[in-house]
């Protein structure tokens, strides 16, 4: 990698970083762990196995898309959503790479939000015939 690049990716990474700790990420991250708050356990208070965590999490916040009352939440969730699209684009063209995005954040920034998110965008797919709605966001989760 160029110098040149390696500014341009050091200033990009930056910019995910302030984004990460805006207000609106920020929200959005309060409402996904109190709905994680309130699932994470079974009625005898053990905790769940985390891929029907994520499941009732993705169920959550496909019913958010469609409730009235939450709708104020719901788009922080569609900001946090298209936050993850963006940095999910940059990866695809090489503007920043995997390892410093997972230097950056961590693996769990993909691997948790994709698993919470999938049953919605599969459900947006479906409604609107468009298979290409957050596939960077998918691309970066699989392909990593």
């Amino acid at each position: 990698m160029s110098k040149i690049s390696e500014n341009t990716q050091a200033e990009f990474l930056l910019k995910i970083d302030e984004r990460w700790t805006s207000s609106e990420i920020l929200k959005a991250r309060e409402i996904i762990h109190g709905l994680y708050l309130t699932v994470y356990k079974d009625e005898q208070g053990r905790k769940k196995p985390m891929e029907e965590v994520y499941e009732i999490l993705g169920q959550k916040i496909k019913g958010m898309a469609e409730n009235q009352q939450e709708k104020s939440d719901f788009i922080y969730m569609l900001n946090f959503l298209d936050f993850m699209e963006t940095i999910g684009y940059l990866c695809e063209k090489n503007h920043i790479t995997w390892n410093s995005l997972d230097a950056l954040c961590g693996e769990s920034l993909v691997f948790n939000y994709y698993k919470i998110f999938a049953p919605y965008i599969c459900a947006e797919r479906d409604k609107y015939g468009k298979q290409d709605l957050y596939t960077a966001f998918e691309k970066l989760y699989t392909v990593r």
